[in-house]
């Protein structure tokens, strides 16, 4: 007699890869705009992996769009940096620039970040974010390798038809769309014309009731053989909404990837400036780049600034190189920097970067210090390409004694910018304990042509006996303000155990807060007193963070495994459910060494537990009786149990 055993495998493999990425949210500064995204990244990502950018749908964000798409959840094993950019008032420029200009901005980002490869960038949008895409096409023939459209079309029609070379592209529309309905926009029409017109695909393919890795079914059509190999698929699905779905996300995915920019063009990219770096009139900047080329060797490098070219680099023989070249003196403003590589071929690739040149502020004063009639004035500035000849006047003196007014003239020691420019008194005049407002006039710069005057005012108060702990005062603020974040961050009941080290803490806190003198030595003495008593504060607080994370991840392997006989698991998952009972109590845990060695015990029971999934297939139904059981002794059993056992020389979990 036949037995018939319908046996539901749990790969609990999915499981354990949860949260095998990063998430972040960056922001960047697009034409004086700052616009902000959702990036995620694979725990582990190879250089040069792809990006795929995402465009959400009008009145919604990032964060819908990634819930809804889970597109994301593919980064750790297909490898690739996945955006989701968030448009303005939740919503696009579908008529413009603005928007064209944050994706362009995005993959420069990117580059610069995570070193992504610029020949595999796709770009999927949802809704008014794919209307965008359409839009947007033929101004990113040269960024994008494939589109990814869905559920919607550009709102000025065949925007498509701009495009100078053909594309790559998969549309996915669902047949019951409320918005974008699918008949009354001509859907099909629009991509299909795409495909012949655009493209001239010569081959065509109907799948019927076809069936995406994601659950989703509908008609499949393929449009193939088009100029330059390019294809464009249309997946028109079964379904009466209007929502990015994440059933059509491996379809999308697997679509894009398996398409380039000319791999056999050259890469460049732009190592230096940054972005995020900031920079100020009359400094130099260094533009460096870097060009390879796959299938030959780079010829020539230039550098463009703002449209004109400053440097070629010529007879390069080399398959990966690196040029720099010094910008000197570049004016306040906005400036382009475009970089361009061509290979023995003749092939080319480019790359821009817009930075900012800010305005500089000649002179930013410190707290000055006064010691034997003296000012000691430490002045830094934006630009050390500045010489000055100084006049510093006080002015507005309340003298301390006397109480009435006066004007005392100090002058620089010597010409010239240093880190600390010391000011005395002019012969015979007499400073004391007061506030002073300095001006400063700066009369030269560095081609000793006068500039303009530019007046710096800066109100102090000296004070022969306190000015000397005026630098002692930083630190010590630094270290009493640190005590006061970490106790409040660990003022939870997850902490417990650290209530005496929180107790020594908060009474140095209330000792300290408000603390002046007039003695460097007791502004040290201060400052060690809140580092020593913060410094095991932070070590049980990291400890307590690890053991808590630990205990988290305990339970919920204990729960995936609830069912599972421990002939079954040799007994280490009743190791594992005993030691999670003993360390269930957060009050049993008194000191770092116990902590410590409470995280060791449990990982090592928890590391044999997740030992028992290596190596378990994927079995979706047995039938027949035929098969030779055993348990994980090796035993032969006669029935499967519940648990983990090995059918036909396989590791299978049976629930």
């Amino acid at each position: 007699m036949k037995l018939k055993l319908f046996t539901t495998i749990l790969l609990l493999c999915t499981f354990f890869q949860s949260y095998a990425y990063k998430k972040q949210s960056i922001n960047i500064n697009v034409n004086g705009q700052t616009r902000s995204m959702v990036v995620f990244t694979p725990n582990s990502l190879p250089e040069n992996s792809p990006l795929f950018i995402v465009t959400h749908g009008m009145n919604q964000d990032p964060e819908y769009q990634l819930g809804a798409d889970k597109m994301y959840e593919l980064i750790d094993t297909a490898k690739f940096v996945i955006a989701y950019l968030a448009g303005i008032d939740k919503s696009w420029d579908t008529g413009g620039t603005r928007d064209l200009n944050f994706v362009s901005k995005t993959i420069e980002e990117m580059v610069t970040k995570y070193n992504i490869d610029t020949n595999r960038v796709y770009w999927s949008g949802f809704s008014m974010g794919s209307a965008l895409i359409y839009h947007g096409m033929a101004d990113m023939l040269d960024k994008i390798a494939a589109f990814a459209p869905t559920s919607g079309i550009a709102f000025g029609g065949k925007e498509w038809q701009r495009c100078s070379k053909p594309v790559n592209v998969i549309h996915c529309h669902a047949y019951g769309d409320d918005v974008f309905k699918y008949d009354e926009w001509n859907i099909r029409d629009y991509v299909k014309s795409l495909a012949l017109e655009l493209d001239e695909c010569k081959t065509y393919k109907m799948t019927k009731n076809y069936r995406t890795l994601g659950g989703n079914t509908g008609d499949r059509e393929i449009w193939s053989d088009g100029k330059n190999g390019t294809m464009v698929e249309l997946f028109s699905y079964n379904a009466n909404w209007h929502n990015p779905s994440s059933g059509n996300s491996k379809e999308i995915w697997n679509f894009c990837k398996r398409y380039s920019l000319d791999p056999n063009i050259p890469n460049v990219k732009i190592l230096s400036p940054l972005v995020t770096d900031t920079y100020t009139y009359l400094d130099t900047i260094k533009v460096e780049a870097r060009a390879y080329d796959k299938d030959g060797t780079i010829k020539m490098i230039q550098i463009y600034l703002d449209g004109s070219m400053r440097k070629a680099f010529r007879d390069i023989t080399a398959k990966d190189t690196i040029v720099s070249y010094d910008w000197a003196n570049p004016k306040a403003g906005s400036h382009t920097i475009r970089v361009v590589a061509t290979d023995n071929d003749n092939k080319k690739k480019e790359m821009s970067r817009t930075i900012t040149v800010e305005n500089p502020v000649p002179i930013v004063m410190t707290e000055a210090c006064y010691e034997n009639n003296s000012f000691d004035l430490p002045l830094t500035t934006n630009s050390f390409r500045y010489a000055f000849d100084l006049k510093v006047e006080a002015e507005n003196i309340v003298a301390y004694m006397t109480g009435t007014a006066g004007r005392v003239e100090l002058k620089a020691e010597e010409t010239g910018l240093s880190n600390v420019i010391t000011l005395k008194p002019v012969e015979g005049a007499e400073i004391q304990e007061g506030t002073y407002t300095l001006n400063i006039t700066k009369m030269k710069d560095e081609r000793g042509v006068t500039a303009s005057t530019i007046k710096f005012t800066y109100t102090f108060g000296v004070s022969e006996t306190s000015a000397a702990a005026v630098k002692y005062k930083k630190p010590f603020n630094e270290a009493l303000q640190k005590a006061k974040d970490l106790y409040a961050a660990t003022a939870d009941t997850t902490y417990n155990s650290a209530e005496k080290l929180r107790a020594t803490l908060k009474g140095l806190i209330d000792q300290y807060d408000g603390f002046a003198s007039t003695s460097p030595t007791a502004y040290e003495e201060a400052t060690t007193a809140l580092s020593e008593a913060t410094e095991p504060l932070v070590t049980r607080k990291q400890n307590l963070d690890d053991y808590f994370t630990l205990i988290a991840q305990v339970d919920q392997v204990i729960a995936q495994f609830a069912d599972i006989e421990s002939v079954s698991s040799n007994g280490a998952y009743e190791r594992l459910v005993k030691a999670r009972s003993y360390y269930s109590a957060a009050s049993k845990i008194k000191d770092d060494k116990q902590i410590l060695n409470s995280i060791k015990q449990l990982t090592s029971y928890l590391d044999k537990v997740l030992a028992l999934t290596d190596g378990i297939n994927e079995i979706n139904m047995v039938k027949e009786a035929n098969h030779r059981y055993f348990n994980l002794q090796g035993q032969s059993i006669n029935a499967l149990r519940k648990g983990i056992n090995i059918i036909d020389g396989k590791k299978v979990l049976v629930k």
